[in-house]
């Protein structure tokens, strides 16, 4: 009888244990779930940071990764000797080159900073060593753009076979024609250029500033054998695929235009008009062309080649 008293269970005792079940969870130790709260807190605090970290760093990366923009056209794409496919984003690696066609272009970010824009029939091969870049512009065009000062340990060097042009925050155009003569334009900031003469040795040094244009003849003689011919740019004489440029980019237009004092409107008027086509500009237009004419008409002269090492500030 007792055990089927135990066995069935005293009322009280059901009672009992029933308040102490309840009396044992009432006084369960907070901390425990405070401890666990912030235990939780921190790990999703931790994963969030490594998260954070993880694209900041991908994003530090993707600014330093040359690639390319924007293709038109036939471009061609040189890599350990073999063509690849052009697409736009792809990566450019060290050493690797491109070429384009007639009526083509190639633009390729080289850094977050950085835009170089290769014209139609042009050809030119990257390299990159840490936070050194160089171009060298093997035939053709190209116009450049750096949008922020280079730092005291970068290099950003465009070459030709005959000309260096070092370049630190500033925007231009390079052109090697046909003859093997190099110009330079300098759209907006000044640089510092060093004509060479490899034949001779010889070194001369001038500055060229914002809606200048400079070209480097050299002669097979002993004294004078580098020569500068510098003139001025306007709207009217300014290349037509740096009016492109300037036309599809309005930040670094009015950047331009307010280190030049050229007429914005004009650059833009010119933007539509076919290429190898004369379009008719407003009076003081012409006028400023005429006399860009006539400035250049005693410079220039026909020389063996040219060359020279540009340094910008």
């Amino acid at each position: 009888m007792r055990e089927k008293e135990n066995a069935g269970g005293n009322p009280e005792t059901k009672e009992s244990a029933g308040r102490e079940g309840v009396t044992k969870k009432q006084v369960k130790p907070p901390f425990l779930t405070r401890k666990r709260g912030v235990c939780i807190a921190v790990a999703a605090a931790l994963v969030l940071c490594a998260l954070v970290a993880f694209f900041v760093a991908q994003n530090r990366l993707t600014a330093k990764i040359m690639r390319i923009l924007r293709i038109e056209g036939t471009v061609a794409l040189e890599e350990n000797g073999q063509t690849k496919t052009i697409m736009d984003n792809l990566r450019l690696q060290d050493g690797s080159a491109l070429s384009t066609k007639a009526q083509s272009l190639a633009m390729v970010g080289l850094d977050e900073y950085k835009i170089v824009t290769l014209e139609e029939n042009s050809r030119a091969e990257f390299k990159k060593r840490g936070k050194a870049l160089e171009l060298f512009l093997t035939e053709g065009r190209l116009f450049f753009e750096v949008k922020k000062k280079l730092g005291d340990d970068e290099r950003f060097d465009v070459r030709t076979s005959t000309m260096l042009v070092g370049i630190r925050g500033t925007s231009g155009y390079i052109n090697t024609d046909d003859e093997g003569h190099v110009s330079l334009i300098v759209t907006d900031g000044e640089v510092s250029v060093t004509g060479v003469n490899p034949d001779t040795g010889e070194e001369k040094e001038t500055t060229v500033s914002s809606g200048q244009k400079l070209v480097i003849y050299l002669y097979d003689r002993a004294v004078d054998s580098v020569m500068f011919f510098m003139e001025p740019v306007t709207e009217a004489t300014l290349p037509d695929e740096a009016v492109r440029a300037l036309s599809e980019n309005e930040a670094l237009l009015d950047k331009v235009c307010q280190a030049t004092g050229w007429n914005r409107e004009l650059i833009l008027s010119r933007a539509g008009a076919p290429q190898d086509k004369g379009e008719i500009l407003p009076e003081s237009a012409q006028v400023q062309a005429a006399d860009s004419a006539s400035l250049g008409a005693g410079g220039t002269g026909s020389g063996a080649g040219n060359g020279g090492a540009v340094k910008g500030d």
